[in-house]
């Protein structure tokens, strides 16, 4: 769960 929670976050930071 915290690995594909960290994951959404990363990918969102990203998208930035």
């Amino acid at each position: 769960m915290v690995e594909m929670l960290l994951a959404q976050s990363f990918a969102k930071n990203m998208g930035l």
